[in-house]
């Protein structure tokens, strides 16, 4: 799903992580946030996430990469947050699917799962980017674990995530 709104400044987009047992694909959602100066940042690209494939029974998470960039026409300070979903709770996100079970998951900055992608607050993670005068992009990478050994049906778990880009 796929939703976009502007309104003095500000736009935002809204995108689900889908997760099938056997093929899971995270799409990030991703908003431009408030603007405090008139030159407009924007995300310019999105690589979504492909876990491996998820096996119930094993003692590993399933895992993935994706990234996404953000672009500043000309000078620009700020940073990039990522919203919670539906747990409301930074530690632990989880995805639904229809009939009410849930997948527990979360999304991290770095490879090693260890800085959880938040809003900086509660120890968690947020990309900051600064540009010169001619402006610039940058590429902010997202990394996903689906907790191992969770007893799930093979089929799809959603979840609703925000990006801000506040500068």
């Amino acid at each position: 799903m796929l939703k976009n709104s502007t309104d003095h400044g500000e736009s935002s987009s809204l995108f689900s992580i889908c997760f099938v047992v056997s093929v899971a694909l995270l799409l990030l959602v991703l908003s431009a946030g408030t603007c405090i100066s008139q030159e407009p940042c924007q995300i310019i690209s999105v690589s979504g996430i492909t876990f491996i494939e998820y096996n119930p029974f094993s003692p590993n998470p399933a895992t993935g990469a994706g990234s996404f960039k953000v672009y500043c026409k000309t000078a620009a300070q700020g940073r990039v947050l990522l919203s919670a979903g539906a747990s409301g709770n930074f530690s632990q996100r989880l995805m639904k699917r229809d009939g009410g079970d849930i997948l527990l998951y979360n999304l991290y900055e770095d490879t090693s799962c260890t800085k959880i992608w938040g809003d900086g607050e509660q120890g968690t993670y947020k990309g900051d980017f600064a540009f010169g005068k001619d402006g610039g992009e940058k590429e902010f990478f997202v990394y996903g674990s689906i907790r191992a050994r969770q007893n799930v049906a093979a089929q799809s778990f959603e979840d609703g995530l925000t990006i801000t880009v506040e500068w």
